[in-house]
């Protein structure tokens, strides 16, 4: 069964790219993992 998790990270900044970087690796370390990544504006 995937797994379904909803995240909300400010891309925006080193350290909300880190922590992104951070759970892509721990999703290639285990499988079946679903990811939606929705792009945002800043001011929407």
């Amino acid at each position: 069964m995937k797994r379904h998790v909803a995240l909300i990270i400010e891309t925006s900044s080193a350290y909300g790219r880190d922590l992104l970087a951070g759970v892509v690796r721990y999703m290639r370390m285990h499988d079946r993992w679903s990811v939606f990544l929705e792009q945002r504006d800043l001011f929407k």
